[in-house]
Parts: C-alpha cells; sequence; structure tokens
C-alpha cells in the first residue's frame, strides 16, 4: 500500500500517477492494524472496497481473495439483479453458466434481467441450431442432444467417443455440452459451477 502510493513502485499508473493515496492514520502500521485487524490469512490481501477509485483509509478497505479483487477491478462491469450486485464473472459461478455465458448475452442487446433469468438452451443460437433438428441442415435433432447431455453428465464418455456414436465432430459435441454448463476437460465432463 505504502509502496504503491508514495513511492510509485511498480504501478506508478495504476496508484500514484492517479492520486490514490494512504490516509495519514495508516502511515503508523499500529493504526492500520487496529483499524483493519490482522490479515485472516495467507489468501488474502489488502483491496479497496466498494470504490476502487478511493484512497486506502478506513471504511473504503477490506481483506479480501485474489477471486474478490480480481472481481473488483476498473474494468469490472457490475450488474445489479433483484437488489444484488455482483460482476458478471460471479453471476455466472453463482447461476452454473460457463465462462462468458453472461457477457455473450449482454453484448447481444438483452437487458441485464434477461441475461441473467433466460435459461441457458433458450438464449443460445447454437443450441437452437442443434435441437431444431436435420430440417436446419444439423445432423443431431433434439432427442439425440438430450442423450448426448445426459451420456456426458455420466461421466463415461469423451467428446471423441460420443462424436462417433451420433456420427459428428468432437467439436460438435463439445458444443452442445458447453450449451447445457458440461465442459470437456481431457475428454472427461467437468461441470460449471
Amino acid at each position: 500500500m505504502i509502496a504503491r502510493t508514495v513511492y510509485g513502485s511498480g504501478s506508478f499508473e495504476r496508484y500514484k500517477g492517479r492520486g490514490i493515496q494512504v490516509c495519514v492514520r495508516w502511515r503508523s502500521f499500529a493504526a492500520f492494524i487496529e483499524d483493519m485487524g490482522p490479515r485472516p490469512g495467507k489468501e488474502f490481501s489488502l483491496d479497496r472496497f466498494p470504490d476502487k477509485n478511493v484512497h486506502y483509509e478506513p471504511g473504503h478497505c477490506r481483506w479480501a481473495t485474489a477471486q474478490q479483487q480480481a472481481s473488483n477491478t476498473r474494468s469490472t462491469r457490475l450488474l445489479t439483479f433483484n437488489g444484488e450486485t455482483h460482476s458478471a464473472s460471479e453471476w455466472e459461478r453463482r447461476l452454473g453458466m460457463g465462462r462468458g455465458v453472461l457477457r455473450c448475452r449482454l453484448r447481444q442487446g438483452v437487458s441485464v434481467e434477461e441475461a441473467i433469468t433466460t435459461p441457458l438452451a433458450a438464449n443460445n443460437p447454437s443450441y437452437k441450431s442443434f435441437a431444431e433438428g436435420r430440417e436446419r441442415g444439423k445432423k443431431l435433432d433434439a432427442a439425440q442432444v438430450k442423450e448426448i447431455v445426459a451420456l456426458a453428465s455420466s461421466g463415461a464418455w469423451t467428446a471423441v467417443a460420443l462424436g462417433k456414436r451420433f456420427g459428428v465432430s468432437a467439436g460438435a459435441i463439445c458444443q452442445v455440452l458447453k450449451q447445457f454448463g458440461v465442459h470437456l476437460k481431457k475428454g472427461r465432463p467437468k461441470f460449471s459451477r
């Protein structure tokens, strides 16, 4: 905190160069510990929260994990729904969506409410074209898509094996599974959280 704001070491543009300062009280380590308490664990570090543009001072800082800090950057877009505000990544984790789903939906111009509340399959053009079946030129129909998801979820099938079984590429299998929050890692399913 002192190195960043007083000496500008390593990150001049992000701290001292932007005018971020440490309050006079916190230049005393004893006063800082009195206000913030000891660090709760090795995985925690100091974070300016909830406003990333304020000085290091009481009431504007917290002990945070790396994941919490990553969600509290100037470039992070915060989304508010039903009185709760979180980053897009945090909403995706809470809702069990794949990474980037909300940002993709928002880029398509849907409202925050629609992006958060629409089930995965209903809003995804890839899923629609797969599920509509052969009349749209795809090789899989809705029943096959459901079967693929069920088999992959069992953990006994790889994308290559499923592709062979249904006569499509492993990439097509991965695309189908991605729409349902099932991600294959080294051939085995990994579920989104």
